[in-house]
């Protein structure tokens, strides 16, 4: 990743981070299935350490929403995720982060 997207990155974490501060939100955790296959765990583990950071930070999160692709993608091997190994991530977000969290 280069620094500036890194950058960009940082910037937006803290736009949200500061808005999370003054008022609840909701996080949205997209998770596609892709190349027909679910995400690997490694990045399922990085999805939910990433989904506590904000409540860690100070953020008032009212939800945590683990999603798919809404439609089917154009020229990729991507889909939907199943609904039970969503259902997996968002029991496992509950427990690792505290925060509410539902498939949606």
């Amino acid at each position: 990743m280069s620094f500036l997207i890194a950058g960009k990155c940082l910037t937006v974490f803290a736009n949200t981070l500061l808005a999370g501060q003054k008022r609840q939100g909701i996080i949205q955790r997209l998770l596609p299935l892709f190349p027909g296959q679910k995400p690997p765990r490694e990045e399922i583990d990085a999805h939910i350490l990433q989904a506590g950071h904000p409540k860690k930070a100070g953020a008032r999160i009212s939800l945590a929403r683990v999603s798919s692709a809404a439609r089917p993608m154009a020229h990729c091997d991507g889909g939907h995720l199943r609904l039970k190994t969503r259902s997996e991530i968002s029991h496992r977000i509950r427990a690792e982060t505290g925060l509410p969290a539902e498939v949606y």
